[in-house]
């Protein structure tokens, strides 16, 4: 079969780190991987392909598309390119939202939607396809189904899957190659060695979309797949992957004794670095460059009303720990609803005194999906269906400041850290390259952008306001209440038929 998978392109007003970011699409790659006995390529709508023309030359039996809650107009796009270029073509949504509020993706152009991670749940689905059998019963599916969603059983993922996932089919996007960056890391390869989170921080749904589980590849797998990386620079994005002591040491010995030469961006947990120092004192010498680290707030009463289960004791070691061993600090905050002049001041003042340069500045959003989200649902200043402004810039509930406030507070703070050229040689920093480098420049660019787009936010709310259609309209039953259907709606036997 022909196989299509598209990454929407970035609605017109999400802010986010659009500007001094461009990863690769990975979870494409990762179900090209599983797809061998297929055609499939992959279009990037974030670097200019068009969906639109790969369709029309490519002639797809199935469209497979994904999106966090911000894209979701954005695929409900791409599956009505799909229908209109032929009605017989198979749409299916997956990823991170899709797999967590289902519902967002009850659209009339949507057929599948997959629930959790979709590699072997899509492959399974293409089989029964070309064998022309029953679909229904594939676990971890879900059926729009005009304004009701029939919910399968959802399928485990174990230990065994993750080792048993194919390779990233990274050859599909090489033409994209030299373009995607992170910051200063360009050009810079992705990859994934583990799934899930085993705490429980109630704005965060990464545990939740494996059920709690906390799933991790062997060193062994992890290694190889480094080997098979061209270039220099590799960012992994485990949720949590400064976690597991004997495991990084394992790695780290793996990477000595095959001679691998890269330099790696990884998230971390305060209190694991501040506890293991002789851990990040070993990566740093195979190659540790930056952890990305989700300080939160400033204070532990705020950190344990988010159940963090970490402390600014531990948050400040670990600062200090990572800038003792040359390995920049890419630091996180979420800003609270509260928020007013006072602790914007008292952030301002602890990112002076920890010396710390890369910032991101977020406001409190309870996302759909989260443990979190119904408490604050009745309190929204934005429509639920207000998908391109929930992208952890703009504010979705009331603050103390007035939005315009709240954001200019936001890119004052942005402009005397990262928008400081001045500070950069003070801070000795191991990431920027020189301060006379295009690449520099782009991203300064870049960084300028999103304090501009912070100003004139509070604008986008007036453009986010009425919608036809809400989540909470959508009704979901369980798959057994169709009885003895062999296909749903929109899978018949001559459908399928045409897609073999």
């Amino acid at each position: 079969m022909r196989v299509l998978l598209v990454r929407p392109k970035t609605p017109k007003h999400t802010i986010g780190l659009k500007n001094i970011m461009i990863c690769e699409p990975l979870e494409l790659e990762y179900l090209a991987g599983g797809l061998p006995n297929h055609e499939v390529r992959i279009v990037d709508e974030i670097l200019g392909d068009d969906t639109q023309t790969a369709i029309r030359e490519f002639q797809p039996h199935v469209v497979g598309t994904s999106s966090y809650i911000t894209g979701v107009y954005e695929v409900r796009r791409i599956c009505n390119i799909a229908k209109s270029n032929d009605p017989n073509t198979l749409t299916v949504v997956g990823g991170v939202h899709a797999s967590v509020v289902p519902e967002d993706f009850c659209w009339p152009e949507i057929d599948i939607i997959v629930r959790g991670e979709g590699v072997f749940i899509f492959r399974e689905l293409l089989e029964h396809l070309e064998a022309g059998s029953e679909v229904s019963n594939i676990q971890g599916l879900a059926f729009p189904d005009g304004d009701v969603l029939w919910t399968g059983s959802p399928r485990p993922f174990t230990k065994a899957d993750l080792d048993a996932m194919p390779f990233p089919r990274r050859d599909l996007t090489k033409c994209h190659r030299s373009k995607y960056y992170y910051l200063f890391h360009r050009p810079v390869t992705i990859m994934k060695t583990g799934l899930g989170c085993p705490y429980r921080c109630t704005f965060c749904f990464c545990w939740q979309i494996t059920e709690g589980a906390y799933l991790l590849r062997s060193p062994e797998s992890v290694v190889e797949e480094l080997e098979s990386i061209e270039t220099q620079e590799v960012y992994i994005v485990d949720d949590t992957f400064l976690l597991e002591r004997r495991r990084l040491q394992e790695i780290a010995d793996a990477i000595r004794r095959r001679g691998i030469k890269k330099e790696f961006l990884v998230y971390g947990r305060s209190d694991f670095i501040a506890n293991n120092e002789d851990v990040i004192k070993e990566w740093s010498e195979i190659g540790l460059k930056a952890v990305i680290l989700g300080l939160e707030f400033t204070s532990d009463d705020e950190l344990n009303s988010v159940n963090k289960q970490a402390s600014m004791d531990e948050n400040d070691r670990a600062i200090d720990v990572l800038q003792r061993h040359q390995i920049d600090v890419y630091a996180s905050f979420i800003l609270g609803m509260e928020y007013g002049t006072k602790e914007f001041r008292r952030l301002d003042e602890y990112i002076r005194k920890k010396r710390l340069f890369y910032i991101v500045l977020q406001p409190f959003t309870p996302i759909p999906g989260t443990t979190i989200f119904s408490e604050y649902e009745d309190r929204l200043n934005v429509a639920r269906e207000s998908f391109p402004i929930w992208d952890l810039s703009h504010l979705v509930l009331p603050t103390k400041l007035t939005p315009r406030q709240f954001y200019w507070q936001i890119a004052k703070i942005y402009a005397r850290y990262p928008g400081n050229l001045l500070r950069v040689p003070k801070l000795k920093l191991t990431t920027p390259p020189s301060l006379m480098s295009a690449q520099f420049w782009r991203l300064m660019g870049g960084c300028y952008w999103i304090l501009f787009s912070l100003l004139i936010a509070h604008r986008h709310h007036r453009k986010y306001r009425k919608f036809p259609k809400s989540a909470h309209m959508i009704k979901k039953l369980p798959i057994e209440n169709l009885g003895r259907q062999k296909f749903l709606y929109k899978i018949k036997p001559d459908q399928v038929a045409s897609l073999i």
